[in-house]
């Protein structure tokens, strides 16, 4: 910290006047527990601690005050023990004062401090007065001089009694000692506001390390989903303009992949053939006896049987030669166009047969 909070110490007595005496020297006791909150204010760093007198040497009280004023403390912290019959813990802050008193203020902020003091010591020490809170007058001042000249917020503090045996057994020993010294510095930084570094034993509060914050999970980004109106319908064919590029599109069953199916291209109509005129087979029978076949060789093996075909077909076999190329449409244009030309030139009618010489006569 760049400013530090300065906080004054003195231990009571000292040099050739050691106190109260009984079962143990008020002066050692108070040496005690003062050196130890010396140790445990200097190791943390929000505070700066002034010794109000040396320990091996006694100093009048207004010095000491005055040591106090002058290095600008903020707290003055006055250590000792009782003695004249009784037991417990006791504090003596500033007296009270009117509001418009000059030292109203530090009243008000030493008994703070008192009332913090005194709730630390409640679990190893009976708490004597207002809940181990006294006054001490003189006159209408504090009876205490390092507390009624000190101009800051500051406590003379009664630990235990050196002539009860009881009571100040616990003190005799480093453990209490050091429990006394921790309390005093919990209430100094309770008052200050600072947090502390050590607990009520004097021991070092160790943090717990907290375990590292675990990297937030890379989560896959969402599939972007485009929602389609309420209203919109589904298209129930897919329709391509060119049929060379035309595929079926089968529907998939059950959530399964189907590939496109390519469609079969449609193919062309033939052209309607023209119908071949027929060549009638003439065959010369004249030389043949009358009801004898004529002898069948390899050219007239497989020759078709003779018909007369008639003029309408021959006419319209050339008619479908002419109008060759043209559509199946126009072909049968062309065949009733023929039709009607043979019915208005009388060429529609049977071929007459051939009227075959009467048989001669046998001869008598």
């Amino acid at each position: 910290m760049s400013t530090k909070i300065i906080i004054g110490l003195d231990r009571g007595h000292g040099g050739k006047d050691p106190g109260a005496v009984r079962f143990a020297r008020e002066v050692d006791l108070n040496t005690g527990v003062t050196q130890m909150l010396e140790v445990l204010l200097a190791a943390d760093p929000h505070y700066k601690v002034v010794l109000l007198c040396p320990y091996p040497e006694t100093i009048p009280i207004n010095e000491r005050a005055n040591a106090a004023n002058k290095a600008g403390a903020q707290l003055l912290v006055c250590n000792h023990f009782n003695a004249g019959g009784g037991n417990g813990f006791e504090v003596y802050p500033e007296v009270p004062r009117q509001p418009a008193d000059a030292r109203y203020p530090l009243h008000v902020a030493s008994l703070r401090f008192a009332r913090m003091l005194a709730a630390q010591m409640a679990d190893i020490q009976q708490l004597r007065g207002d809940k181990g809170v006294q006054y001490k007058y003189a006159g209408t001042d504090s009876y205490f001089g390092i507390v009624r000249l000190a101009n800051m917020p500051s406590v003379l503090i009664e630990n235990a009694f050196v002539d009860n045996e009881d009571d100040i057994q616990p003190f005799l020993v480093p453990k209490g000692i050091r429990q006394v010294a921790a309390r005093q510095y919990l209430a100094v930084c309770e008052f200050f506001g600072t947090k502390p570094l050590f607990d009520q034993n004097g021991d070092p509060i160790v943090s717990v390390p907290t375990a590292p914050e675990k990297p937030a999970a890379v989560t896959k980004p969402e599939p972007l989903v485009v929602e389609k109106p309420a209203d919109a319908a589904e298209p129930e064919h897919l329709v391509i303009e060119k049929p060379e590029e035309a595929v079926i599109v089968v529907e998939p069953e059950d959530g399964m992949a189907t590939a496109p199916v390519p469609a079969e291209p449609v193919k062309p109509a033939e052209p309607v053939k023209p119908v071949e005129p027929v060549t009638p087979n003439t065959i010369d029978d004249s030389n043949e006896p009358d009801g004898a076949e004529a002898p069948r060789t390899a050219d007239t093996e497989d020759a078709p049987i003779e018909e007369e075909i008639p003029d309408f077909v021959v006419l319209a076999s050339t008619v479908a030669k002419e109008a060759k190329g043209t559509t199946f449409l126009g072909v049968i244009q062309w065949i009733l166009r023929a039709l009607l030309h043979m019915v208005t030139l009388g060429a529609y009618t049977p071929q007459a047969k051939k009227e075959e010489p009467p048989a001669a006569e046998p001869e008598k």
